[in-house]
C-alpha cells in the first residue's frame, strides 16, 4: 500500500515521534508506503526513512491535506491534522479535525446537495452533539470516531456546499441535551415510514426522548415504501430456527400488520426480534407487513434506517416548508433542549 500526500493550502510539518522530518507546501508531494509493519516516508528528492507512524501536522488553522492511494483514483481531502499508523498489513489514517470541520464534512456526506438551508442547521447540530456524546467509540484502536455509518459516515472535507460551512457556522458549539443537561444520543436515520420507533426497541435502551412520533412529512418521499418477496421454502427454513415450536400450519397464519410499530414477530409461542429480522433478510427497516402468496412471502415495508430519533426526510420537508430548525429538533427529540457546549465544560 502507498499514499501519495500532498497540500492543497499552506505549510505542514511532518514529524515522526519528536523528530521533523521535512516541511511541505502547495505543490510538494510526499509518499508514505507501507513495508514490513512499518511507513517508508519519501520526496520526490529524498527517502526519509522507515517509521511506525507519520504525523503530518498543519501549520495553519485553515489547511488541507489531499490523501490518495498511488494505485487508486480516489482523492480524499483533509482539514487539519492528519496521523499515518502502520498496522498489520494496513495503513491507518486518523484525522486530527477540529469539531466544526469534522461537523461539516459529516453533514455532507449524511446529507447530499439539494437540502433547505435550514435543514443544514439541524443536521450539524445532530452531527456534533452525536460526535461529543461519542467521544472515545474507538479508542481501543487509538482514535474516537470511525468514518463509516457505525459512528457517522465522513468522507473528508466539505468541499461542495457552502452552505453548509455557513449552518455549522451558524449553529456553533450548539448541542442538544435531555432535562439532566447531559448530551442525548442524538439518532437519526432516513425515513421512519409514518412513525419513529422507541430506542428500546433497537438498543435495548430506554431514553425518554427518543419515543415515537406520528409523521407524515416523510411518507411521500423516496424510500417511504419498499418491498421485498422470499420463497416459502426460505421462510420456513427460517422459522424452524427461530422458533421452539415450528409446526407447518394448514392454514397459513404468517400474516403479520404493524399498523404501529412493534417490537417482535410471534409465531408458537416465541419471539423474533424485529430488528433481527431486519438484519437476517436485509431488509431497510423494521416497519413492514407480511403476507403470503402462494408459494412467497412479502415483505411490504415502510421507511429506511433503524427508524428512531429524527427521520432526515421528514425534517427536510419540514424545513422546506418554513419550520425552523428549534421546532423541527423539537418535534422528533422530546423534553430536550438546546445549548452551547461551552456551558456544559
Amino acid at each position: 500500500m502507498r499514499l501519495l500526500v500532498a497540500p492543497v493550502s499552506d505549510v505542514y510539518s511532518v514529524f515522526t515521534g519528536d523528530s521533523l522530518l521535512t516541511l511541505i507546501k502547495r505543490n510538494d508531494l510526499i509518499s508514505l508506503t507501507y513495508i514490513n509493519d512499518s511507513i517508508e516516508v519519501k520526496s520526490i528528492a529524498q527517502t526519509f526513512g522507515k517509521f511506525k507512524s507519520v504525523q503530518i501536522i498543519a501549520l495553519e488553522k485553515l489547511a488541507t491535506l489531499k490523501i490518495k492511494p498511488a494505485d487508486g483514483k480516489t482523492e480524499t481531502h483533509l482539514d487539519d491534522d492528519v496521523y499515518v499508523n502502520s498496522g498489520k498489513n494496513s495503513l491507518t489514517i486518523i484525522n486530527h479535525v477540529d469539531i466544526d470541520n469534522y461537523v461539516a464534512g459529516v453533514v455532507e456526506a449524511e446529507t447530499g446537495y439539494s437540502a433547505p438551508d435550514e435543514y443544514y442547521k439541524i443536521q450539524s447540530i445532530m452531527c456534533r452533539t452525536f460526535a461529543i456524546e461519542s467521544e472515545g467509540k474507538h479508542k481501543a484502536e487509538g482514535y474516537d470516531l470511525c468514518d463509516r455509518e457505525h459512528c457517522q459516515v465522513f468522507k473528508g472535507r466539505n468541499n461542495r456546499k457552502p452552505e453548509i460551512k455557513l449552518a455549522v457556522a451558524a449553529t456553533s458549539g450548539i448541542v442538544l441535551v435531555d432535562s439532566s443537561n447531559k448530551l442525548i444520543f442524538a439518532a437519526y436515520h432516513s425515513n421512519c415510514g409514518g412513525q419513529t420507533d422507541y430506542s428500546e426497541n433497537v438498543w435495548k435502551t430506554e431514553r425518554h426522548y427518543l419515543k415515537p412520533v406520528i409523521d407524515s412529512f416523510c411518507v411521500s418521499s423516496r424510500n417511504a415504501n419498499w418491498e421485498k418477496i422470499i420463497s416459502m421454502k426460505d421462510w420456513e427454513k427460517y422459522l424452524v430456527k427461530q422458533t421452539k415450536d415450528y409446526h407447518k400450519p394448514t392454514d397459513s397464519i404468517y400474516c403479520f400488520y404493524q399498523p404501529q410499530r412493534k417490537s417482535d414477530y410471534e409465531l408458537f409461542g416465541s419471539k423474533i426480534a424485529l430488528t433481527e429480522m431486519r438484519k437476517d433478510f436485509k431488509l431497510s427497516s423494521t416497519f413492514f407487513n407480511i403476507e403470503q402468496n402462494a408459494d412467497k412471502i412479502i415483505f411490504s415495508g415502510r421507511g429506511s434506517g433503524h427508524g428512531v430519533g429524527l427521520c432526515q426526510q421528514g425534517a427536510i420537508e419540514m424545513a422546506s416548508r418554513g419550520y425552523s430548525y428549534k421546532k423541527i429538533l423539537g418535534y422528533y427529540y422530546k423534553g430536550v433542549r438546546l445549548v452551547n457546549y461551552s456551558q456544559l465544560k
